[in-house]
């Protein structure tokens, strides 16, 4: 579980609610939370995913390499490989995707 509300899910534990969010696109929720003296703290954002208790896949972006390769193992598997290829294809598409629509 997360600092939140931990919710099962056809078996897998999923953690829902606020638990990181920004000034710049959450202004009503900045408001609420000053009008209420709520303390706000500086956080940095990250994501994992670990299935099968860390035995099935693995993956952070963290601590760059070091999570990347939390599985040593996966250098030698092919899917591991077409993962990283089309992480590096979404950023590709998703960078032209802003890059064309920028001025509109």
């Amino acid at each position: 579980g997360g600092q939140a509300k931990t919710v099962n899910v056809d078996g897998l534990d999923l953690d829902l609610g606020f638990m990181v969010f920004n000034r710049v696109t959450f202004p009503h929720m900045t408001e609420l939370f000053d009008s209420l003296g709520i303390d706000m703290e500086a956080s940095d954002l990250s994501f994992s995913v670990s299935l099968d208790g860390g035995l099935g896949y693995e993956w952070g972006n963290r601590n760059g390499l070091r999570s990347l390769l939390a599985q040593k193992n996966n250098l030698v598997k092919p899917n591991f490989w077409k993962m990283l290829r089309e992480l590096k294809k979404f950023k590709d598409d998703a960078t032209m995707y802003l890059e064309e629509h920028e001025n509109n």
